[in-house]
């Protein structure tokens, strides 16, 4: 999907959840900007792995919400 086709795309989800989707979205951006995704060490707001730990409880509820199709839709978006 090219750049401009991307920032238009609807996202893979019933209208009724798409307030929801954009608090998500809104708090991934966040979480990039301010905490980043990954860690160098594990402790405040990072697992053992050194992963956000919103960011994957963000990921799980976007699986609920659309599987897959609506994860890759938010990375791509987040990405851009």
């Amino acid at each position: 999907m090219d750049f401009i086709s991307n920032l238009f795309a609807k996202p893979p989800l019933p209208a009724a959840n798409r307030p929801e989707l954009e608090k998500l979205i809104d708090e991934l951006v966040h979480i990039g900007a301010s905490d980043d995704f990954l860690s160098e060490r594990p402790g405040y707001g990072f697992n053992g792995q050194c992963r956000n730990i919103r960011a994957i409880a963000i990921g799980r509820r976007l699986h609920e919400l659309g599987g897959m199709p609506l994860m890759q839709w938010v990375f791509d978006r987040i990405r851009r």
